[in-house]
């Protein structure tokens, strides 16, 4: 007899007639918290763990922090290996050293000085040949030192010029390439070592941790599991009779042991499969229907804890 009153007020709970007097058509359901389980690409040892269970704790806090000895000195050569790149580039792109530039300009000027000199005694061996007063011999000697001097004027010249234009285009597409590719180096250990000290992806409450300074943490195995307001939502099942009376988007009424009044929630999800009551639901005459199961985020500044019973007062047809 006991079971079968049982039965009876969890059915009349279900459709909204048994129970405490209330307006409307009430449901049962339970508060679902989605955690966000924090942790490390790699294995290492926990060098720091910067929360406690149950802390509040900011978008962008520090969470924990793996050995960073090997990893930080990875990032130290990555970044000498950028230095050197962007020296050997520089050093490419302005050319010869100031002290280079200064030896060939000052063997130009001395060839200018000769060449100078070459073409006056070039032009007193005309006159002294026109003169008949010198052997045409000497004219030509005069000539051919003239040319010559003029030559390496000309070729210190170009010399000059290619020394202040820097490296070939083909050699600094190259050091620029290596500098690029010492940059993606840089950045790939930086990231890597900010994963090694994973902060808070967002504002929340710290729900557990999960290991203690100076364990060995295997890859991907979370340390810290966050819960952030954002992830909390009512779950709560309905029979298929009711389940036109619900949509996503819809605002719902709940209420539940100790919260205060006039708590709404606004539907997020309608399962489109039927599926028995889980047992979380304290009716046995709810547990032997099958139900449609609704997920509701709860609006205002008021949040239930994961695992609270709530009632749900559905909508009016």
């Amino acid at each position: 007899m006991s079971e079968l009153l049982t039965w009876l007020q969890g059915l009349l709970l279900a459709i909204g007639i048994g129970g405490p007097a209330r307006e409307g058509v009430w449901v049962q359901g339970y508060v679902e918290g989605e955690q966000v389980r924090v942790s490390a690409p790699v294995e290492g040892r926990l060098a720091s763990l910067d929360v406690e269970r149950g802390a509040e704790v900011a978008a962008g806090a520090p969470l924990f922090s793996l050995d960073q000895t090997i990893q930080r000195a990875v990032r130290d050569e990555a970044l000498a290996s950028l230095r050197h790149a962007e020296a050997s580039l520089a050093d490419l792109r302005k050319g010869e050293r100031d002290e280079e530039l200064a030896a060939i300009e000052a063997r130009r000027a001395q060839a200018q000085a000769d060449l100078v000199l070459a073409e006056q005694r070039l032009r007193r061996q005309e006159e002294l040949v026109r003169s008949s007063a010198s052997a045409r011999d000497r004219l030509d000697e005069a000539m051919a030192q003239a040319k010559s001097d003029r030559a390496l004027v000309e070729q210190l010249t170009a010399e000059l010029a290619v020394a202040r234009l820097g490296g070939r285009s083909d050699r600094i597409d190259a050091a620029e390439a290596e500098v690029t590719a010492a940059e993606a180096a840089l950045a790939s250990a930086e990231h890597r070592l900010d994963e090694l000290a994973p902060v808070a992806p967002a504002a929340g409450r710290v729900e557990d941790t999960h290991f203690r300074p100076g364990e060995r943490v295997p890859a991907d195995r979370p340390v810290v599991s966050l819960l952030p307001p954002g992830n909390i939502k009512l779950r709560f099942f309905v029979p298929e009779t009711l389940l036109s009376r619900l949509a996503q988007g819809l605002a719902v009424s709940w209420t539940c042991d100790g919260c205060p009044p006039d708590l709404t929630a606004r539907i997020s999800f309608v399962s489109g499969e039927a599926e028995y009551t889980p047992p979380v639901i304290y009716s046995i005459g709810s547990r032997e229907k099958l139900v449609f199961m609704v997920e509701a985020r709860p609006a205002g500044d008021f949040l239930p804890r994961p695992g609270q019973p709530v009632d749900v007062r559905l909508p009016e047809p």
